[in-house]
């Protein structure tokens, strides 16, 4: 299957002259996290909500031009699994699409999630072991706390709570509210959910349940089966486990990524932008991981490290790790933020090796026990 055959050719896209005002507004009617910025007729760019919802600007005066953030682009020939690829490569929700140097189409993760069935090869995986912990607030919860939340933990949603049940997320299109509310004291909410945003009201005092979206929650013992249709339509899932969980796409395009190939199969994402002497030894970390574990458990199937640039104060830039890894007793997932990105991929490699031996040790265990049983029979 091409690219051709799954992105959307009416391509909502701003100018860099733009105020982000209307750039967000268009953001907010189409629900789309992500805008093609073009200079004239060519393609400049990306707009990343993400990258603007947890700062403070003036939206009436400051122009698209300032965030826009550079991003690989696909051909409509290309293959939708070089798209996926991509898609992980960059950490983007979207890509555009451009033929001979014109802009001719957008495919995104949701577009994806419309073959994700016919691709994806663990379709019967436990939703409990895909989906990661996820921070979540209560419905009291003030908007800028969350936004706090959002920024500090590198998330783009978060579930609100009402005692135990889980009652909406707040994601980042809902937070535009909350700039709107900031950038125009006349902004009223428009959704029946929300309470009206009263003139010059403060955004501290916005709540959680003023703004936030309908969640779709699934309990974990439900299939991954069960959450790609909902995936084509829903930019999470809430899964309930004791924990709060989130299913997004690209977890799905994770899994999809790996079909096919054989072997232990290592993806590195989000770290294209650094120099080639961070990657060799970025490189080396993982690569010591595997073989680590490829010693003690066969059949390891794969390994996905996500860096993701956070946010900066002074000189110095923070830095977000996600590490999947997949072996025959169960998938794993740790998540770890700091400064200096090897130490992160560190952290997050050592908070995984405390979680599989949590769970592998009562297995190797377990088979000692049978293996020494059977020896006794004999």
């Amino acid at each position: 299957m091409k690219v051709k055959d799954l992105m959307s050719r009416n391509v909502i896209a701003a100018g860099a002259a733009e105020t982000l005002a209307k750039a967000l507004s268009k953001m907010k009617s189409a629900r789309i996290h992500q805008l093609v910025i073009t200079d004239g007729k060519t393609p400049a760019g990306m707009l990343e909500l993400k990258s603007i919802i947890t700062k403070d600007v003036d939206l009436t005066a400051t122009k698209v031009s300032n965030f826009i953030k550079k991003s690989p682009s696909l051909g409509s020939e290309d293959d939708i699994t070089h798209a996926i690829e991509m898609l992980l490569g960059s950490g983007m929700r979207a890509l555009p699409v451009i033929d001979k140097g014109s802009l001719v189409g957008i495919i995104s993760e949701t577009d994806i999630m419309k073959v994700a069935g016919s691709i994806v090869r663990d379709k019967n995986t436990s939703l409990r072991d895909i989906m990661t912990v996820c921070v979540y607030v209560d419905k009291e919860e003030k908007a800028s706390k969350i936004k706090n939340l959002m920024f500090e933990t590198n998330v783009s949603r978060i579930p609100v709570l009402d005692g135990d049940d889980v009652i909406g997320v707040v994601g980042t299109l809902d937070l535009i509210k909350v700039l709107e509310a900031k950038s125009s004291p006349d902004m009223r909410g428009g959704r029946t959910q929300e309470k009206s945003v009263s003139e010059k009201i403060k955004t501290s005092d916005i709540s959680a349940e003023a703004i936030m979206s309908k969640p779709v929650v699934l309990a974990a013992e439900k299939r991954l089966l069960d959450a790609i249709p909902l995936l084509q339509k829903n930019e999470e899932l809430v899964i309930k486990n004791g924990e709060i969980g989130i299913i997004t796409p690209k977890d799905v395009l994770e899994l999809a990524a790996k079909t096919g190939k054989k072997g232990v199969y290592v993806q590195i994402t989000g770290m294209h932008e650094e120099g080639i002497d961070f990657q060799k030894r970025m490189d080396a970390a993982v690569q010591s991981f595997v073989n680590k574990y490829t010693r003690m458990i066969d059949n390891i199937e794969y390994l996905v490290v996500h860096a993701e640039k956070m946010h900066k104060q002074g000189p110095k830039q923070k830095y977000s790790v996600r590490v999947r890894f997949k072996a025959p007793f169960g998938f794993f997932v740790s998540h770890a933020w700091g400064w200096k990105p090897l130490d992160v991929i560190q952290e997050a490699f050592n908070k995984m090796e405390r979680e599989i031996a949590r769970k592998y040790d009562p297995i190797k265990e377990h088979e000692k026990a049978k293996k020494g049983k059977a020896m006794r029979r004999m």
